[in-house]
């Protein structure tokens, strides 16, 4: 009988450490109405946004060179002129120039959003952002979500959250796909 409890505990214990190790991998799905009077400038239906900054020597280059080439492949694919490729820059009164000279590193299509003090606030709490203020060494501490966006009646809302960190192209460019496909 104690052999049994110990045999239950133990498989408890694995489940939920592999849960733990699972759910970051899923990109979340949500319906959430992001209000950003910049964001409403963007003609394109459906929009990839990522929040980084020029300096960023961790999440932000792996995932722009990532939906990079997701964009190229959908481009190539589809119409072009349905999604937005979009960067925010997480740097307070950081110059658009440098943010245009560091996403053109990646793909010339990146379009930099330049969000008002406002609306940051707005963005943070609609996206969920958490991120830190600039350290010393010029780099702040920030999650590297990545939102996949679609235009309903004009209002745009959040479709998928991707959370895990290295962005997984075949599963963003298969939900862009479903998104066309609503």
């Amino acid at each position: 009988m104690n052999n049994k409890k110990k045999s239950f505990g133990i498989s408890l214990i694995l489940i939920s450490v592999l849960l733990l190790l699972i759910i970051p991998l899923v990109p979340v799905k949500m319906n959430r109405v992001v209000d950003l009077q910049t964001l409403n400038n963007i003609e394109e239906d459906l929009a990839i946004v990522f929040f980084g900054y020029p300096s960023c020597n961790s999440a932000c280059p792996t995932a722009l060179a990532t939906l990079s080439d997701v964009y190229n492949t959908y481009s190539s694919l589809v119409r072009k002129s349905d999604l937005a490729f979009l960067f925010v820059n997480l740097i307070p009164n950081a110059t658009l120039d440098s943010s245009k000279n560091f996403v053109n590193e990646f793909n010339k299509s990146i379009v930099v959003l330049p969000l008002t003090k406002p609306e940051m606030s707005k963005a943070q709490t609609t996206f969920g952002l958490k991120y830190s203020s600039v350290q010393d060494d010029g780099q702040l501490f920030h999650k590297g979500f990545i939102y996949l966006l679609k235009k309903e009646n004009e209002t745009w809302r959040i479709k998928y959250v991707y959370v895990n960190g290295v962005p997984i192209h075949d599963e963003i460019y298969n939900d862009i796909l479903t998104l066309i496909d609503e």
